[in-house]
């Protein structure tokens, strides 16, 4: 299809969902006024003037709802145009006009809900959230029905792309192309980026909400915000840490060096990834729309959304149907994501790249996206359920007859994997980093390739742990409990051989082995702490405390955040072409190291003096004021540290140092060594003689 066609076909087939959309809207508006027509005026109330002519308001309503169709069909056919409907014109207007549909329903409701908040409660309006919710999806998943047919039956689909010698010597991506390259592009390496950029927009988000959330515990009674509020800015700050930080960003480095160091051309799916990025971008704004609606700022009921809280408890709330939907959008793009990595690993590996030989980035990776796979059903599940709950009466965890038991069940059994989803992308890091900051091969490759795969079954067998306090029988308890501790023999494998690693090299203690050895060191207190909660008898008393948020930020920033502080600063001179400034590197290592521990490490002595988690407030006593004030002033340290990371990236991007043809890694011996497939911080970490 020649461009001009395409350009044809997109519009119309938004102009056709537009005008399916306008006979409904002025439909209402002759009939009933109902929520058609309140979503006709809404589309119009933040450009027009109060009291305009209703006339010219339905005018303009109109117009604008044919422009953002017709935007909606360019993009469609723009991402799936030639190489996914080909020339087949009259499907192309079909699906397009569907995809255009569910697009537009969604955004009439947005403007709907803002403009005429009792739309969202559904007390004034016939037809509401369900219809816009059946319209979304029904659109959305007619429109991808193409792709998904072109996946299954004509295999990869292919992209003109960059090749990638044998020596992967790649160049850096030009960071400064025109906002069309990037907004449709289906290079991995332009994907990758887009994630990571994403992911640390939402860092910054969760990092302001977390410490509002220390500044309110900084002594008792209220300090800045009452109850609800706490609730929600908590809520919203593990959801964002864990969702929309963590997860995607190791999928950025994934996208960008998995096809590098398996020598592959790009991924196996090029249009589903771009496809799985812009799926997740509109599902993380879907969240933060919804804690922006609420009243209190959001939902407040815990990352984890328990019933009945985030049940019938809250079926008011339509902040937490935002909530809930875009979650699920989250775990579709992972999936779409995980099969790639899956599918390019197994079919797209170069010349001379085999499983014996693989780089242990990659590996880590491939049993993430297995995990990812075989998981995130089991949470959309509970997720859907508790939304047919809410919404459509239902009784699986709320209501008469439901069991919210249930619903932990099919929440952690995604939720612990999902603990290893984070980890195990930054284990593949630092397995990466070490071995080429210490000048020596990685020490047991073997041992943590197939670790690897031992904590990717595991991790399916230790859910209940997370549910001693549930009721559940204590025979099933003790099984669990001895698989939490059986769990942390493979993560024992790759610790001893990291350190085996570093054992008798030459350490180079520039930014990236120092946000490895700080990884392993706070991983392993945070696999410390765990074990004493893995304790059935433990548990009991500190399940509800702060020393659970100790272990689990331990893991979960010791761990996967200073792992991917390590992969940025490792590849950063890969990635752009620059080198970052080392100083400000170093600062930002320190800080960080001294933060982390001030107001982690305190929450321990916390959860043994019995401070609940979760509450807003404590008792006046002094030994806890002066620990959650220490905890406060760590976190603050924390949050600065930051700030040095966020300049020297910005200001290393466009003012940095060219890396040339040297090895930026070389020892100050060696620093005028040239880049060779060995010397480069690409090379992938395989054993033996390959």
């Amino acid at each position: 299809m020649a461009r001009d066609s395409r350009l044809t076909t997109g519009a119309l087939s938004g102009l056709l969902a537009g005008l399916v959309m306008s006979i409904y809207f002025l439909s209402t508006w002759t009939t009933d006024q109902g929520a058609g027509w309140q979503l006709l005026q809404a589309l119009t109330t933040f450009y027009m003037p109060e009291g305009t002519n209703e006339t010219t308001r339905v005018v303009a309503a109109l117009v604008t709802t044919a422009v953002l169709s017709s935007l909606a069909g360019l993009a469609y056919v723009r991402m799936f145009g030639d190489r996914v409907l080909g020339s087949k014109l009259r499907w192309t207007i079909l699906f397009g006009t569907m995809w255009s549909l569910g697009g537009l329903a969604l955004f009439s409701y947005l403007f709907g809900i803002l403009a005429f908040p009792q739309y969202a409660s559904g007390d004034d309006v016939p037809i509401g959230w369900t219809w816009t919710i059946g319209w979304t999806l029904f659109g959305v998943v007619i429109g991808l029905a193409p792709v998904f047919y072109n996946i299954l039956t004509a295999g990869r689909m292919t992209s003109t792309v960059r090749k990638v010698d044998d020596e992967l010597h790649v160049p850096a991506v030009n960071l400064h192309g025109g906002w069309r390259e990037w907004l449709f592009t289906t290079d991995h390496k332009k994907i990758g980026i887009l994630y990571l950029i994403t992911a640390t927009v939402f860092f910054i988000l969760a990092g302001i909400l977390a410490l509002l959330v220390r500044l309110e515990l900084a002594f008792p009674g209220r300090t800045i915000m009452g109850p609800a509020q706490f609730n929600a800015f908590f809520t919203m700050h593990g959801t964002a840490m864990i969702f929309l930080w963590i997860i995607p960003v190791f999928a950025g480095f994934g996208n960008y060096f998995i096809p590098i160091l398996l020598k592959a051309k790009d991924m196996a799916y090029p249009r589903l990834n771009a496809l799985s990025y812009w799926t997740y971008l509109p599902a993380a704004i879907l969240i933060w729309v919804g804690f922006f609606m609420g009243e209190d700022a959001g939902a407040g009921f815990g990352w984890t959304a328990y019933p009945p809280l985030s049940g019938v408890a809250s079926a008011e709330m339509v902040e937490v149907d935002f909530w809930i939907m875009g979650l699920h959008l989250v775990g579709i793009s992972s999936m779409m994501g995980a099969i790639n990595f899956i599918v390019t690993t197994f079919k797209e590996r170069g010349p001379g790249i085999t499983f014996n030989n693989m780089s242990l980035f990659v590996w880590s990776q491939l049993v993430t996206a297995f995990m990812i796979v075989f998981a995130t059903p089991f949470v959309g599940t509970a997720m859907l359920l508790n939304f047919f709950d809410r919404n459509f009466g239902t009784a699986f965890f709320g209501n008469a007859g439901g069991d919210p038991v249930l619903y932990q069940h099919l929440f952690w059994f995604y939720s612990h994997p999902a603990v290893y989803v984070m980890i195990l992308p930054a284990m593949g890091v630092i397995s990466e980093v070490i071995p080429r900051m210490v000048n020596r091969p990685i020490f047991g490759y073997k041992a943590i390739a197939y670790s690897s795969v031992g904590i990717g079954f595991l991790g399916y067998a230790v859910w209940a742990h997370h549910m001693f306090t549930t009721g559940i029988d204590p025979r099933v308890r003790i099984g669990f409990m001895l698989m939490t501790m059986i769990i942390g023999v493979p993560t024992g494998v790759k610790i001893f051989n990291w350190i085996a690693s570093i054992w008798g090299g030459r350490p180079n203690f520039k930014a990236p082995l120092l946000f490895s050895i700080g990884f392993v060191s706070m991983f392993v207190i945070g696999g410390i702490d765990g074990i004493f909660i893995a304790s059935i008898p433990v548990d009991y008393a500190l399940h509800d405390t702060y020393w659970v948020v100790a272990h689990i930020h331990y893991v979960l920033f010791g761990g996967a955040v200073l792992g991917a502080f390590a992969a940025f600063y490792f590849w950063f001179p890969a990635m752009t072409g620059k080198m970052y400034n080392e100083r400000l590197a170093q600062w930002h290592f320190w800080l960080t190291i001294i933060g982390l521990n001030l107001v982690f490490f305190t929450m321990h002595f916390l959860g043994t003096e019995g401070m609940p988690r979760r509450v807003h407030d404590y008792l006046p006593e002094a030994s806890i004021i002066n620990l959650n004030y220490i905890a406060t002033v760590g976190a603050f340290l924390l949050g600065l540290a930051q700030m040095f990371f966020f300049v020297n990236m910005v200001k290393s991007i466009w003012a940095g140092e060219p890396v040339g043809t040297t090895d930026p890694w070389a020892m100050p011996e060696d620093e005028k060594a040239p880049v060779t497939a060995t010397a480069k911080p690409l090379t992938h970490t395989g054993g033996g003689k390959d």
